[in-house]
Parts: C-alpha cells; structure tokens; sequence
C-alpha cells in the first residue's frame, strides 16, 4: 500500500472521532441551554443546567472539560456564578488537573478565580496554578502569598500533631520505664523515628534517662550508662548536668518506694559523684577510641569539661590511659589532655610538634620538605619561630605508629594552611595587624 493510500484510509477514521468529540460537546450545550428555554424560573433553570454540566463530565470520562466548559460560558445563558460552583467541585468530580484546565479554558474574573482557590478541595501545587491564571496582577500576588502562608501553618500544625503524638508516646514509657529493660527501652524510643528534636521532646527523653539512671541506682546501687547513651550521649549528660535530673527523678521513685514499703538505695553525694564519674569515664573512652582512629588526641569543646575539680581530672585522665586500646597512649598525649582539662593554653608550635613526631619515617621527610617548601614561598617574620623549630621538629617526627601516620600528616597539613591562610590575610588588611600591634603596646605599657 502506497503511503497516500494510508493516509486517506486513516484520515477518515481520525476525521470521525474528531466529530463525535465536538458533536458530544455541542450536545451537552445544547442540553445546557434547552433547560433555559423550558425552565419557568432562573433559579429552576440554574439549578437544573448545572445537574446536567455535572453529569455530562462524568458520563464522559475522556471529555476535554476546559472546552467544554468555554462552551457552555460562551453558548449558553449558564451564569458565571454557577460555572465557578461546578469548577469548585471539580477536584471531586474529575481531578484536580481538570479543575486547572478549566480555569485556563474559561474566561473568569479574578475574585472568581480566587473563590475557586479558597473553597475548592485543590492541594498547594494546584492552588498554585490556578493563582497563575488570575489576570488581576496585584490580586494574583496576594493569592500566592495567602496560598503560601497556608502551606506554612498546615506544615506547623503537621509538625506540632507529630511532636504532641511524639510526646504522648515518652509520656507512656516515662510512666512505664521501670518495668522495662534499657534496650528495650532504647528500641521503643527509636521506632518513634524522632526527625528533629524540639524542646519539648528534648526535655522528655532527658527525663526518661534520668528517671531509668535514679530507678538503676536505687535499684543496684549505680547507674547502667551505655545503653541509656544511644538516647543521650555522655557528652550531653554532662552537659545538662544529669547527676542533679537523677536527684530530681529519685525524690519522686523515692516516695513511692517508700509507700510500698520497698528497699532501695538511696541517691546520697557518693552516688551523685558516682553519676558523674562514670559519665566522664564514657567520654574519656570515646577520646580515647577516637585517638586510635585519627592518632590525636581530641577532647569534646564543652564548658562542662572546663570546670572539673582535680578527682574528676584524675577519673578522666585514668579512663583514657585505661589498658586495652590498639594504640598505647602515649605520655605527652596524656598531658596534652591534662593540659586541655585544665584550660591550660597550648601554642600551636607545642601542638604541631607533638603530631609530627608521630609519623612514619616516609610521610614525616615529605611532610617536613612541605613545611619547608611553604616556608620558602613565603617566609613572614610570624613563622620564624617555626622556621627555627624545623630541626627539632625533624628529631621528634619518628615516634608514632607506623598505621597512624598518614591521618597525622593531614591533621598537620590543616593546621599549617589555617596558618598561612591567617598570614595572607594579615597581609591583606595590614590596617588590622597595626591596629592590634597598637593594642597589644597599650597594654603592656600600663
């Protein structure tokens, strides 16, 4: 078959379907308005031309709604008023596509249009879309904004329903907590999926962990910290001070257990000290397995770690030297933790020395040449301290573990950009330098 021959045998059929489509349309129009004509009031007329509107669009599933519509508006005594009801319960009717066809296809004013946003059951994306169409400007404007602030409360109020369900659910375990084992208590927490932790959330997990570590230490006369850690770290007991919530929570457990005529142990400054202790310790040991990771010593940046007595230094620094880690910490990394637990300052040159001498031979010859090599490209009378240090640097840089000393040479590598980072801008804005120079002179001559 010739290819002309095709197209006059499909053409046809294509020509047909096109006409049954525009003459099911022209039927609906002419229904539509046939009521006008027969009806005894506008009210009757109205009320019966939309029923057959309606049920024409469901009847015909594949019918274009939008020209349909345009159709009815433009051939039809059908009031603008009414269309909008229709258009209103198209999300329900047909889809919410067909209502934004619809608005598109219609010839409708802009209070019209913002009707159909406000009351039709259309989602944000749709509302969206329709406020495109509205052909006052400043009217569109304020319609996406009113559209955008409603999207903002139905997310808050989605957020508050959650963290109130959240809540009622730590209500639940608070109440329970004594009766369950920690990992199951753990688990249960997790299956709440907590995204983000409010306050309110926040505060509630504090009190379950404190009420579990009052109940452990009444119970068996201290606390059980590490599994209670996957819902609070050591870090953050220490920080909300959780010696003193377990006080709060074991004068309410104490009530009762007296009540009941129950044994117990009581939470006196010994176990008060004992919490804490053992917080310590947790942290120390996470100091210490983050030591064998990266071969330095880093201690968490919290003020709760800066106000400690000498027994809780002791009780830290024993926790890190504790036997058993992969890598034997060494005596200046003790004291470089002593140092930091006391806030004693720490120059960088110290610092940098220390590292480097824990690199294998082959990184600490090319991280030395670096040093240099940086130190030739530009050599600013603030790194002549290092400049004079490097030989002593190179007697120190053969002590670490041979499969630490890579880690070592990027944590050295950081520091010296940080430095000459600071250097060049120094250089940029020597204004600044002069200014604390000046500052600097003030002070030492009072």
């Amino acid at each position: 078959m010739k290819l002309a021959d095709l197209v006059r045998k499909v053409m046809p059929n294509f020509n047909i379907k096109v006409d049954k489509e525009q003459k099911r349309l022209e039927q609906g129009v002419v229904a539509v308005q046939n009521v006008y004509e027969k009806s005894e009031s506008q009210k009757e007329a109205n009320e019966k031309a939309m029923n057959i509107v309606i049920d024409t669009i469901q009847t015909h599933p594949e019918m274009p709604v939008g020209e349909f519509l345009k159709m009815v508006q433009e051939k039809t005594a059908l009031s603008d008023n009414s269309l909008v009801e229709i258009i209103k319960q198209m999300p329900d009717i047909k889809s919410e596509k067909a209502t934004v066809e619809a608005v598109k296809k219609v010839d409708l004013a802009s209070d019209a249009i913002t009707e159909i946003i406000q009351e039709a059951p259309v989602s944000p994306v749709t509302a969206q879309k329709l406020a495109e169409q509205i052909p006052d400007e400043e009217v569109q404007k304020e319609q996406q904004a009113e559209i955008e602030r409603k999207v903002r409360e139905e997310q808050i109020k989605r957020e508050q329903d959650k963290e109130k369900n959240i809540i009622s659910k730590l209500d639940e375990i608070y109440d329970n907590c004594e009766g369950i084992n920690d990992a199951i208590l753990v688990g249960d927490i997790s299956k709440l999926n907590i995204e983000r932790k409010t306050e309110k959330i926040s505060e509630r997990l504090k009190q379950i962990v404190a009420k579990k570590v009052a109940i452990d230490c009444m119970k068996f006369g201290g606390p059980k910290l590490p599994t209670l850690m996957k819902i609070m770290p050591a870090t953050e007991m220490l920080e909300e001070d959780l010696p003193a919530l377990v006080e709060t929570e074991y004068q309410k457990a104490k009530a009762e257990y007296e009540e009941d005529e129950k044994e117990y142990y009581r939470y006196n400054a010994e176990r008060k000290k004992m919490v804490k202790g053992k917080i310590l310790e947790n942290i120390a040991k996470e100091v210490a397995s983050n030591f064998e990771e990266i071969g330095d010593i880093s201690i968490p940046q919290i003020d709760a770690l800066k106000n400690l007595n000498e027994e809780e230094i002791r009780i830290f620094v024993n926790a890190v030297k504790k036997p058993g880690h992969q890598i034997e910490i060494g005596e200046d990394d003790i004291k470089m933790v002593e140092k930091q637990l006391r806030g004693d300052s720490i120059g960088e040159l110290e610092n940098l020395q220390r590292m480097l001498g824990k690199m294998k031979s082959n990184d600490r010859e090319k991280a030395v040449s670096g040093f240099i090599q940086q130190l030739k490209v530009n050599k600013p009378k603030e790194q002549q301290e290092l400049d004079l240090a490097i030989s002593d640097i190179g007697t120190k840089i053969r002590r670490l573990p041979m499969e630490k000393q890579l880690d070592a040479a990027k944590a050295i590598s950081d520091i010296l950009d940080q430095q000459y980072q600071a250097i060049e801008n120094g250089k940029k804005h020597p204004e600044q330098n002069h200014d604390k120079r000046s500052e600097d002179s003030g002070e030492q001559e009072q």
